[in-house]
Order: C-alpha cells, then sequence, then structure tokens
C-alpha cells in the first residue's frame, strides 16, 4: 500500500471518529477515492456515479450545507463537466459555491469552486458570466487548470494570474498550467465571440 492511500486512510479514520457519522462516511470516503480513481482512468461518467452516492450519504449524516458535501458536490460537478452533462455540472457547482462562500468567502475552496463554474459555463456560451464570477473577487481566484499543483494551496490575486489572450475568460498561475488546460479549454476558446473586459 502506498504512503499516499495509508494518509487518505488515516484521514479517513479521524474524520470518521470526530464527526460522529461512523461507517457511513467512511463509506462515502470510500466511495471518493474509487470516483478519483475512475476519473484519472478518463471514466467520467462512473466517477460521477459513485461521487453522487458518496453525496447521497454526507447529505444525509452531514447535512447540504457541510463542508464535506460541498467537496463532494464540487468534484461531481467537474466530472458532469467532462460527461458534457453542462446543466447538471452548473446545478451542484452553484450548491457548493454557496456553501464554500458561506464558510469563507475568500479562501481557496471558494476560488476552486467558483472556477469550476466558471469553466461550465464559459463551456455553455456564457463568458461574460464566466468572466463576471471570476472576477467578483480579485484577491482569491483560482488558476484554471483543474490539475494545478498550486490551485489547492492558495487562492490567487488577479495580478497573479495570466489571461488565456484569445477569450480572456480563463485565467492561469503560469505558462505550464495553461498548456496543460489547452486540451480542454481550446474546445471553448474558439466557440464563442470574445467578451469585452
Amino acid at each position: 500500500m502506498s504512503s499516499s492511500t495509508n494518509s487518505w486512510m488515516q484521514d479517513a479514520n479521524i474524520r470518521m471518529f470526530s464527526n460522529g457519522g461512523g461507517m457511513r462516511i467512511l463509506e462515502a470516503d470510500l466511495k471518493d477515492k474509487a470516483a478519483e480513481e475512475q476519473y484519472d482512468r478518463g471514466e467520467y461518467l462512473r466517477a460521477a456515479q459513485l461521487r453522487l452516492e458518496s453525496l447521497r450519504i454526507k447529505d444525509a449524516e452531514l447535512g447540504p450545507d457541510s463542508v464535506e458535501a460541498a467537496y463532494t458536490r464540487m468534484h461531481l460537478g467537474h466530472a458532469l463537466y467532462k460527461c458534457g452533462q453542462l446543466d447538471q455540472a452548473e446545478k451542484v457547482l452553484r450548491q457548493a459555491m454557496a456553501v464554500r462562500d458561506k464558510k469563507d468567502p475568500m479562501g481557496v475552496d471558494a476560488a476552486i469552486a467558483r472556477d469550476e463554474l466558471a469553466r461550465v459555463l464559459v463551456a455553455k456560451g456564457d463568458r461574460a458570466g464566466a468572466q463576471q464570477l471570476r472576477l467578483g473577487r480579485e484577491n482569491a481566484l483560482s488558476c484554471g487548470n483543474y490539475d494545478c499543483e498550486s490551485a489547492c494551496l492558495k487562492a490567487f490575486s488577479f495580478s497573479e494570474l495570466k489571461q488565456c489572450s484569445r477569450c480572456k475568460s480563463a485565467y492561469y498561475c503560469s505558462v505550464k498550467c495553461q498548456t496543460a488546460d489547452w486540451r480542454d479549454h481550446k474546445h471553448y476558446c474558439s466557440s464563442t465571440s470574445s467578451t469585452t473586459s
């Protein structure tokens, strides 16, 4: 067993006992872990199904306004986005963002939730809405690369990010992140006209 798996299991055990949800919370955590593995394999629909199963447990045990449920909603929204289910992705990401904004509006988790929702809005052709959402808190932005190594560590200020020069609706912490995200972003970058800032 890898050290990251051991660390994850220790975190799950601590949460299981501290939340009082017992085995149901552990079951939800295991489903989240399995969803991550499916996502990494490119099995986005199966990842979404597992996230939804986890979310049902977390909503029942911890409540829909819990940070844990918001975490699962955020990842469910991204999996739905990858499956092309944009309306459903928008719905769950709005719910996740509402919880994250209420708990810590300037924090990194709220910034990531806003960026995930903005990504969906761009895919739906609403660049102006995406830009407004991303820039609504200029000192709490997230890198637009879903796999950014820095995004989970801090919220960025507007001046720290680089704007996509073509569509001006995506923001990245580095050229490396912009290049890594291009595979997804290119489908929406040229599909609608650019908005004005």
